[in-house]
């Protein structure tokens, strides 16, 4: 009797172990089931942030290329400017002799140079003169096209800010534009929400041509109207009426 429930107490105890080792496999089972879902899952997401990364790094490319192509620009109009300007300044003392010139020519003349051939002798000359100055005047219209203002500006936070004024140009010249102002608009467009190259794009135009710009300052609103290219206080507006240049308190400004 004692031995048969040894027997019975065995066969207990090795149906327990067998129904621990299933559920023990059973667990196992699951355990790798749910790795190789999380491996899958990690996968996945490694994937998701290599993509991300792809995406990032070509947004980096794309920004600093704009900025590379803007840079260029600004130089390349920079460069061009200071080449007009040293054009425009051999024209003026070009000018100026012509000027004196002629003054001298006709003093000349008004002292009744007795001589035929000398009066002949300074008319070919003034003649002369007068197809060089018409020739440096076909310079000058032949110079590069199109051109800005003479502003320099850049993108910040409050909008497109005016960081310098190039010396010559009608921006600088008209003396209502200050270092600091906040481009709002370009003729009746708002421009407050535009990226600096298309700024740059509505800015620039046919070397003469009148554009009406409008700045914030303090609160203020103050417009401009401008020619493109000047470089002189004479030439930097449309006109010599009061209402040209709006100055900081929108009182007519400096009559040009």
């Amino acid at each position: 009797h004692s031995a048969k429930l040894r027997a019975q107490s065995s066969d207990r105890a090795a149906v327990s172990h067998k129904d621990k080792c299933e559920t023990l496999e059973l667990e196992i089972r699951q355990a790798i089931s749910r790795i190789k879902e999380l491996e899958r899952e990690n996968e996945l997401m490694n994937k998701m942030i290599e993509s991300e990364k792809g995406i990032k790094s070509e947004l980096e490319t794309q920004k600093t290329l704009q900025h590379a192509e803007a840079s260029r620009n600004i130089q390349h109009y920079e460069n061009i400017v200071e080449s007009l300007k040293a054009r425009n300044d051999k024209l003026e003392n070009r000018n100026d002799k012509l000027v004196k010139e002629v003054e001298r020519l006709k003093k000349n003349l008004k002292a009744g140079a007795s001589s035929t051939e000398k009066v002949q002798e300074s008319y070919s000359e003034l003649a002369k003169m007068v197809r060089r100055m018409e020739q440096q005047l076909s310079e000058f219209a032949s110079l590069p096209n199109p051109v800005g203002v003479g502003l320099k500006m850049q993108e910040s936070r409050s909008g497109i800010l005016v960081t310098n004024l190039i010396r010559g140009m009608s921006a600088s010249s008209s003396g209502a534009i200050h270092v600091g102002d906040v481009l709002v608009k370009v003729g009746n467009q708002n421009v407050q929400s535009w990226s600096i190259e298309r700024v740059q794009r509505a800015v620039v135009g046919p070397r003469g041509t009148p554009i009406h710009l409008s700045f914030s300052r303090g609160g203020r609103e103050i417009t401009v109207r401008l020619k493109r290219g000047a470089f002189s206080a004479a030439h930097c507006v449309v006109s010599s009426e009061a209402d040209d240049i709006l100055g900081h308190e929108g009182k007519p400004g400096i009559d040009l």
